[in-house]
């Protein structure tokens, strides 16, 4: 219903950073109780092996139903993009959210990458603020070429969640109704933002 597409712009913009910020808490608690190693191939083998054993299927599935349901013309580089995990950069109509999965494969590199930067520059708030420079000023470059630059807000939110874990698992284990009554009121305060379109044209803040 195009009366409620604030809606849907509200439950995505919160709950695809949520997710993913759940994504980098669970890998980053992982990588903590194994004391902080630098991942490399191995780690990424292990996640796209797990990755593909349901992605892959899916997408013979697909592009059969695209092909001969539809009747939709599918090239060999829509084929490869999308097994390459690059379907962000080449959207089927009626399956573009299969950006998600260019996503997810983004946020396991930077996990690799981020363990190994760790080790050298140490985890200090240093490395937060570089992260968070990063991610806008990314962002910001890409926007301004017409390409999807918020997926590095994105995966600044899930870096920040992956480096603080045990942090922010020992903060939710302290917080009491004092919490929940501001994350509420925020949660609401920003459903009448998104209602009001004061978010419509500004990404980083939405």
């Amino acid at each position: 219903f195009e009366n409620f597409n604030w809606l849907g712009k509200w439950f995505g913009d919160t709950f695809n950073v949520l997710f993913l910020m759940m994504s980098g808490v669970l890998l980053g608690m992982s990588w903590n109780s194994k004391d902080r190693p630098a991942y490399g191939m191995d780690f990424l083998k292990h996640r796209f092996r797990r990755l593909s054993k349901v992605y892959y299927p899916f997408l013979v599935v697909m592009f059969m139903f695209c092909i001969f349901i539809e009747e939709a013309h599918i090239g060999l580089k829509d084929v490869v993009m999308h097994f390459l995990y690059l379907p962000w950069f080449d959207k089927i109509e009626g399956f573009g959210h299969l950006w998600f999965m260019t996503m997810i494969a983004l946020c396991y590199i930077g996990a690799v990458l981020i363990s190994r930067i760790r080790i050298v520059w140490g985890g200090g708030n240093f490395l937060l603020v570089l992260i968070i420079l990063i991610g806008v000023s990314l962002h910001t470059l890409f926007s301004v070429v017409h390409l999807p630059g918020y997926m590095f807000l994105y995966l600044m939110f899930f870096l920040l969640a992956f480096l603080k874990a045990p942090k922010l698992v020992s903060y939710t284990d302290t917080c009491k109704g004092g919490h929940l009554v501001v994350s509420c009121f925020v949660l609401v305060l920003t459903i009448f933002l998104y209602h009001g379109s004061y978010l419509n044209n500004t990404i980083l803040w939405s």
